[in-house]
């Protein structure tokens, strides 16, 4: 089949369409973003396993799950940060 015979057929091709399927079509569209997005359930759980990763990274990271784990001071001692002055 040609391309010529194909553009034919979609010329005279013709769609009928309800008066307000327009309005149907962007109201789900609108439904589905809004509903889906903006419900509590999936924010708090998305902000759970955000938690639970970082924790696991943490702990792999560092063996254990403390503040200063959290904060990177967990290989941090005082007399860390007179060795630069010491060592010249």
């Amino acid at each position: 089949m040609s391309i010529h015979k194909l553009e034919n057929q979609l010329k005279r091709q013709q769609y009928t369409f309800s008066e307000d399927f327009a309005v149907a079509v962007l109201k789900s569209i609108q439904w589905e973003k809004t509903h889906i997005l903006l419900q509590p359930k999936w924010l708090f759980l998305g902000l759970a396993a955000s938690v639970v990763l970082c924790m696991i990274s943490v702990y792999m990271q560092n063996g254990n799950l403390s503040v200063e784990s959290f904060l990177g001071l967990s290989d941090y001692t005082e007399m860390t940060g007179y060795y630069g002055y010491v060592q010249l």
